[in-house]
């Protein structure tokens, strides 16, 4: 992915619902009518029974490449579930292992596969993770490049159940942040932790890493660290200094 890249990152909601390492598997799902095409896509699943919060992951106009692989392996070493969508192989426009040279009409004219027909398959991914045991559906979100990244925005002004979106394009506009993998998977971490808002105070969220709230930069000890370590993994807790809700991960050292 190129330095010049624009990210763009927006919570669907201000307060959402209540909400061995697996190799990748080839899966397919089907979008919704009028539309009824198959299509496939690469699923990548952390290790454990979950459930994860899941990602739906769009291709951009040049169809999947090796970074937005790697982007998605990294997805899955942070904890999220991650649905790689090819857009084009089930449409009999272009599949992995052709000639390039197929996939050169889609770029010069995107709308052959059109932005919302993508945002039907992202829609069609999501139906299929929201099936899946090992998947929380209520902590689903959508990533994009390129014309992806403008699908995964219509897909998720048309849905109400991706909670979080993120696009990487160099078109949406001006204002937008750089920022590197790490900021995007604390995005979504942060925005599929809104939902606490309902059952907390209206408080803003926060991560919680190395014992260090990301809102105020206070780090927990003594009885504030062992009220944090000791409480269960689906109750609310606040920082003892800033009060945002402090969103619990691997990394938060407890």
């Amino acid at each position: 992915m190129g330095t010049g890249y624009f990210r763009f990152f927006a919570c669907v909601t201000i307060i959402l619902l209540l909400s061995a390492c697996s190799p990748a598997n080839l899966v397919q799902f089907t979008t919704p009518p009028p539309l009824n095409v198959t299509l496939s896509g690469t699923l990548y699943k952390p290790e454990g029974q979950g459930p994860f919060p899941a990602i739906v992951a769009l291709h951009g106009y040049g169809g999947i490449l090796d970074y937005q692989d790697e982007w998605v392996q990294s997805l899955k070493e942070s904890g999220f579930v991650t649905l790689m969508v090819d857009s084009y192989c089930g449409r009999g426009y272009y599949c992995p292992g052709q000639n390039r040279s197929r996939i050169l009409p889609l770029m010069e004219n995107p709308m052959i596969v059109s932005p919302e027909m993508r945002a039907a398959d992202a829609s069609a991914a999501l139906g299929y993770l929201q099936a899946q045991p090992f998947v929380d559906p209520d902590r689903i979100g959508v990533l994009g490049w390129s014309g992806g990244a403008t699908a995964a925005l219509i897909a998720t002004k048309d849905s109400k159940v991706f909670k979080a979106a993120v696009g990487f394009s160099d078109k949406l506009g001006v204002g937008f942040h750089l920022l590197g993998r790490q900021d995007v998977f604390d995005h979504f971490r942060i925005c599929f932790h809104e939902k606490r808002r309902v059952v907390g105070r209206g408080n803003a969220a926060a991560l919680l890493r190395a014992r260090t709230c990301s809102g105020c930069t206070m780090t927990l000890t003594g009885s504030d660290l062992e009220s944090v370590r000791s409480a269960a993994a689906d109750e609310v807790v606040f920082c003892p200094d800033c009060g945002a809700i402090l969103v619990r991960t691997e990394e938060s050292g407890i």
